[in-house]
């Protein structure tokens, strides 16, 4: 059901899934499988290693990611995903919530115009990092991916620490909202 929703609300994107076995059915157009580690079966151990191995070797200075279990359930306005993504690249920011689901409890107002609203996610949310899909600066992805241990419990509520103690301290979480 994932390929079949990301594949409605996404179709004038080119998705990346990244797996360990190809799926047994055709993928939409659009959609590319990368097959990590040559189909090996997956170790729940290197996970997160296996992940970045692949990233660190693309181009894209900002990525979608998530998990498998959160599709795209709503369709999406390629407008506020433009403006998100220009906001992103010029400003230090870490990974942009809302353009695709909920986001975080927000606190200090960034930015706001007739149509949209960026605020800082407050940093006593507990799932700062968390594996929603959103739009993430890629390196700052591969600093949480290369430190983490394979856990996302500890992936969700314990990588915005990891942040604060490197290059990207100063790189902010976002909530994105579009006003009706």
């Amino acid at each position: 059901i994932n390929f079949y929703l990301n594949n409605k609300y996404l179709s004038n994107l080119s998705i990346n899934v990244l797996g360990f076995t190809k799926p047994s059915f055709d993928l939409p157009s659009n959609v590319n499988f990368i097959e990590l580690k040559n189909g090996a079966k997956r170790d729940m151990s290197t996970w997160f290693l296996d992940i970045y191995n692949y990233l660190k070797d693309i181009d894209d200075e900002y990525i979608l990611f998530t998990t498998d279990d959160q599709p795209v359930i709503r369709p999406i306005d390629n407008e506020a995903l433009k403006f998100a993504l220009d906001y992103i690249k010029n400003n230090k920011i870490a990974l942009c919530y809302g353009i695709f689901c909920g986001g975080g409890t927000s606190n200090k107002l960034l930015f706001e115009n007739e149509f949209y609203r960026i605020n800082e996610v407050n940093e006593k949310y507990g799932h700062k990092t968390n594996l929603q899909l959103n739009i993430w600066n890629k390196n700052v992805l591969l600093e949480i991916l290369k430190h983490n241990k394979n856990n996302i419990a500890s992936f969700e509520c314990n990588s915005y620490k990891l942040l604060q103690n490197s290059q990207y301290r100063d790189y902010k979480i976002i909530n994105f909202t579009k006003k009706n």
